[in-house]
């Protein structure tokens, strides 16, 4: 478990255990109702059986019935995922790493023994603190040219790594032993205009582009990782093995808000997130809290603008995290057909990062009365609900 002062000024709750996939709410959802895992999961979680399946008896995302169907641009995201399904193989490698690697202490797609990697290259050796410097702000450098906004590095410790896998159910169950020691963590920005659209069909669309830009970049990161001659594996969409908004707060993107997930200082929440975990030594960063857990016991404008009230406007205690309904939230989603999105751009921090915005924040970090006044400014300036809508010409 990672120290205590870690986790101090970030919003990332203490855990007594390490999580489990198979709890969260996506994973429930893909259980086919009288199947093995689905018997398995809820004769353990008796108290959840009704909640979901209330969830199930809902339209899904994208589909016929649900308020935001249309019958052109509903089929975008659902292609986009399936092809992100199809590349879940390479998570490791390819067919040579396979799904093994990393989870229960295989090779991770790494070199053979020979200490060639795949491509014939021999392994780059780190022998020194300049040289874990160097490969560190190379493959910074690198996650950037392949399309990442920010970029941060900290330890892998298992408190956020799952304990089993739940997505699928052909894996059901498996235990998970992810033996990295450096998680590389990055950001992708969205578009602005697209969430506008909340809570519409573009904020789904514009979610699935990302989490495909998210996992663009980390297999081309994992591979060039690979070709140093270190073992990496890429966590993209639909296969996680480990928990990114606290891992990403810890690398000093940014700190867990309110809302349940990370906001970053100068695009707020509106970034997804991608991971390579790797044993290649690196230089951990530092986490950066900028002043967000005390802005966020003032603002609330999330948990205003939140259409299924997920967002508890309780102050947070102070080791247990921001408290979210997961449940409350899908199921708006399921109602809707596409992601929220409303408490993104109600976020004060994803106003555009101008010089004028970058002073706000700044006063922001020193001072509760800048606080209070900022989020008078957001109400005054730009609604205590978002009220700009857009959607690209091609849309209608």
């Amino acid at each position: 478990m990672v120290e205590k002062d870690v986790h101090q000024g970030l919003g990332v709750g203490r855990r007594s255990r390490r999580p489990d996939e198979r709890d969260i709410v996506f994973a429930r959802m893909a259980y086919t109702p009288g199947g093995a895992a689905f018997e398995d999961y809820y004769l353990r979680h008796p108290e959840l059986r009704a909640v979901d399946d209330a969830l199930r008896a809902l339209p899904g995302l994208c589909a016929d019935g649900s308020r935001s169907f249309h019958p052109l641009n509903a089929r975008i995201a659902p292609a986009v995922f399936a092809l992100l399904a199809s590349w879940r193989p390479l998570v490791a490698g390819g067919a040579g790493g396979g799904e093994r690697g990393g989870e229960r202490g295989g090779a991770h797609g790494g070199p053979p023994a020979d200490g060639a990697d795949a491509l014939g290259f021999s392994r780059i050796e780190v022998s020194d603190d300049e040289t874990r410097r160097a490969l560190t702000a190379r493959v910074k450098g690198l996650a950037r040219y392949f399309g990442a906004l920010d970029v941060g590095v900290t330890l892998l410790t298992p408190d956020f790594v799952y304990s089993h896998a739940g997505r699928h159910e052909e894996d059901y169950g498996r235990e998970i032993s992810l033996d990295h020691t450096h998680a590389i963590v990055f950001t992708v920005e969205m578009d602005f205009r697209f969430m506008k659209a909340a809570p519409g069909l573009p904020v789904v669309t514009e979610s699935s582009r990302r989490y495909l830009e998210a996992a663009k970049v980390a297999l081309a990161l994992a591979a060039n990782v690979r070709a140093l001659g270190w073992s990496a594996r890429a966590h993209i969409d639909g296969s996680y093995l480990a928990v990114l908004p606290p891992l990403a707060a810890r690398a000093g993107l940014g700190e867990i808000g309110r809302l349940g997930i990370l906001v970053t200082e100068h695009r707020g929440p509106c970034v997804r997130l991608g991971l390579v975990t790797t044993d290649l030594p690196l230089v951990p960063d530092e986490p950066r809290p900028f002043g967000l857990q005390d802005f966020c016991r003032i603002c609330l404008k999330c948990a205003r603008n939140c259409p299924s009230q997920a967002i508890s406007r309780e102050p947070v205690a102070p080791k247990e995290g921001w408290r979210i309904s997961w449940e409350r939230c899908y199921g708006f989603w399921r109602r809707q057909g596409t992601d929220c999105g409303m408490c993104l751009i109600s976020c004060p921090y994803s106003k555009p990062d101008t010089p004028f915005h970058r002073f706000v924040r700044e006063c922001i970090r020193r001072s509760d009365a800048a606080r209070r006044v900022a989020v008078w400014g957001d109400d005054l300036f730009y609604g205590r609900r978002p009220f700009e809508r857009w959607e690209p010409d091609w849309w209608t």
